[in-house]
């Protein structure tokens, strides 16, 4: 039987973290067409969003970043950038928002 298209990326994900510098790469790829000075909200602080940090760092200075998670769990910043909560997104809109990661499963969802 085959796994669902979301069940498999996300084991994909997991299980081959040798591509996060990839993703990190393509993700940098795409906000070259994100014009400077936009409001890019990121979503995921996980693996990925690391290495983007890492190794894309430069692209992400273009721009006024925040990463988004499901529950900021207290937690005002990752690796220097703001963090908002998802509940929070109402009154701050993004410019652009890119997924970094699968988002979380709520109770009511």
């Amino acid at each position: 039987m085959h796994k669902p298209l979301s069940q498999f990326v996300t084991s994909t994900l997991a299980e081959n973290e040798g591509l996060h510098p990839l993703f990190a790469r393509t993700i940098a790829e795409v906000l070259l067409c994100v014009p400077a000075g936009s409001k890019v909200g990121l979503y995921g602080c996980g693996n990925i969003a690391q290495a983007l940090i890492t190794l894309q760092e430069s692209c992400l200075q273009r721009f006024d970043v925040c990463f988004i998670r499901t529950d900021p769990g207290g937690q005002d910043g990752f690796q220097g950038y703001p963090v908002l909560a998802v509940a929070a997104l109402g009154g701050n809109p993004f410019d652009w928002i890119l997924l970094l990661d699968r988002p979380a499963r709520t109770p009511s969802s």
